[in-house]
This record gives structure tokens, C-alpha cells and sequence, in this order.
């Protein structure tokens, strides 16, 4: 199936903010947020394994803490959304992006992001790029909980219930097998 295909079933896009709108961690890399929250986890003597550290995945550190320091999870997911609303702050627009916004836009399709990134990155971003028009909303982390990110589809069904359809009205444009299994269970 196309993704002209897709777009003719869907009136209803949801957007993954992390690639398809921009790169989160283009002035401190992702490598360098997992460094710092690895420290700042260390100052609270919780112990980060070193591969966790080596993975360079600021979210598999939400995962490690959720499940092994839970008393510290908001103050690690604080800590990263500060992460990612500093590296937007560089961030440009993917390639093609105010294309494609403007096309669904003008072919009557709405678009809302969702993203497990935190909502205070993706609303710093749309907004300092003059992007929000575009959008009809943003669903994306706001909890401390990271089983409620993607590939879970709370955040689908979320966005989803926000619009007042089924999740099969829906098509989520991503960049991740993360993405695909979200889509898939939450019936978009």
C-alpha cells in the first residue's frame, strides 16, 4: 500500500516529532544526554549500568529507573525533557517538512504529533518555528511512566480520543519499528 493509499483512508495524521519534524538532539547529542543523566542519577546514588551509559538512549535510562529507582523517575523524565527542549532549540525543520505540513493541511487532513518525546520540546519547537497552525494538537510524554511510551499506543489512542475518532481513521507517519508496533496495536 502507498502512502498515497494510506492518506486517502486516513483523514487524521499523527506525526512522530523526533525525525520526521526535526532532530531532538542536534546540539547535545543523544549520547551526551544519556552522559548527563547517568551523572545526575549518580549524584542521587542510583548506579546506571555502563552499557545502559554506552547505548546512548536517554529513554532506555527512563526505563532502568522506572524499574529500579521508581522514586526518582520524575525527576529523571524533568531532566530529560530539559535535555530536549535545550537541544530543539538548534533543531531545524526536517527537509520537506513545511511541504508535506501544507499539503495535508490543504488536502483537509488534520495533523496532530505524537511523540514519546516531552511535550515541552515539541510545543518549544512548533512554536519557535512558527509551526503551530499546522497542528491540531500535541500528545506526547508528560508522565514520568515511560510504559506508556511507544511502542505502547496509549499515546495513539490518546491522540486519537482527542480528535473524537477511532484509531483506525488515523495514519501515523514515523521513522521506527517503535513507531509501526504502536500503529499496529492501537489499530491505526
Amino acid at each position: 500500500m502507498s502512502l498515497s493509499d494510506v492518506l486517502a483512508r486516513a483523514k487524521h495524521v499523527l506525526l512522530d516529532f523526533d525525525g520526521p519534524i526535526c532532530a531532538t538532539f542536534r546540539a547535545i547529542s543523544s549520547a551526551e544526554a544519556t552522559r548527563e543523566l547517568g551523572e545526575l542519577l549518580a549524584r542521587h546514588h542510583v548506579q546506571v549500568p555502563a552499557y545502559l551509559l554506552d547505548a546512548a538512549d536517554p529513554f532506555a535510562l527512563l526505563h532502568y529507573v522506572a524499574m529500579n529507582a521508581p522514586q526518582h523517575s520524575a525527576m529523571i523524565e524533568q531532566a530529560l525533557a530539559a535535555l530536549e527542549v535545550a537541544g530543539v532549540k538548534s533543531a531545524q525543520p526536517t527537509p520537506g517538512l513545511r511541504d508535506l505540513l501544507h499539503a495535508l493541511t490543504r488536502s483537509g487532513h488534520t495533523v496532530t504529533v505524537v511523540s514519546n518525546n516531552s511535550a515541552a520540546a515539541v510545543d518549544s519547537f512548533l512554536d519557535a518555528e512558527g509551526l503551530r497552525d499546522y497542528f491540531h494538537g500535541v500528545v506526547a510524554r508528560v508522565d514520568p511512566d515511560p510504559s506508556l511510551l511507544k511502542p505502547n499506543p496509549h499515546l495513539l489512542l490518546q491522540a486519537a480520543a482527542a480528535l473524537g475518532v477511532p484509531p483506525a481513521s488515523c495514519a501515523l507517519l514515523g521513522d521506527s519499528v517503535t513507531d509501526v508496533e504502536a500503529a499496529r496495536c492501537a489499530g491505526a
